[in-house]
């Protein structure tokens, strides 16, 4: 498996990083907006955005002083495929 596909699932292993991952496929989010959906302060918030991005899984804008996050939904796709190609999930026979 690929580093840049391992990097997604490591990012992915804790359940908040999931939820904010749920909230950011559904469409672009600034922190505060995150903070508030998420019942978690925006320190918090922050540290996960930044093991999100640095997976590249995470695609900050700045528009003005606000910054708005949405999610790679490619990346995201293409290491799911990754996973399942290497798992040979798409077969049926054992070996």
């Amino acid at each position: 498996m690929k580093k840049a596909s391992i990097a997604v699932f490591e990012a992915l292993s804790h359940p908040l990083r999931i939820k904010m991952v749920e909230l950011l496929g559904r469409k672009e989010r600034r922190m505060e907006e995150l903070s508030d959906k998420l019942k978690i302060n925006q320190s918090s918030i922050s540290h996960h955005l930044v093991v999100l991005r640095e997976a590249r899984l995470l695609i900050t804008e700045r528009r003005g002083k606000p910054a708005f996050h949405r999610l790679d939904k490619q990346l995201l796709q293409s290491a799911l495929d990754e996973l399942v190609k290497s798992a040979r999930l798409s077969e049926t026979t054992e070996e």
